[in-house]
């Protein structure tokens, strides 16, 4: 049985950066109390890893978040289409009736 592993990494903006969006975002609701921004990294898994397994895919990925706590608030993910292809952000087209279906990701 496959599952998703959910990796928490690095702050994806510079604290400078976050900054200036939380004081943008701020103007337009003024009630945020805080603005977090990090990476996540989800890969899908056929069976459980060992400690040994997952100590190197976090070293891989470099899924090393900035605090053990995750952010305090709600959890939004901003994700790429999951039909996105490798080359596709450098404005290659592919054909996307001829996917390789084992690129292709099943959430469901």
């Amino acid at each position: 049985m496959t599952s998703i592993l959910k990796l928490r990494g690095a702050p994806a903006l510079s604290s400078s950066r976050l900054e200036r969006l939380s004081r943008a975002v701020g103007e337009v609701l003024p009630k945020l109390a805080g603005l977090a921004a990090e990476h996540w990294y989800f890969v899908e898994v056929s069976s459980a890893l060992d400690e040994a397994e997952l100590a190197r895919l976090v070293d891989l990925l470099d899924a090393r978040p900035a605090s053990a706590e995750a952010p305090a608030g709600s959890l939004r993910l901003v994700v790429p289409r999951l039909d996105l292809r490798v080359g596709e952000h450098r404005g290659e087209r592919h054909d996307h009736d001829k996917r390789d279906p084992d690129v292709q990701l099943d959430l469901g």
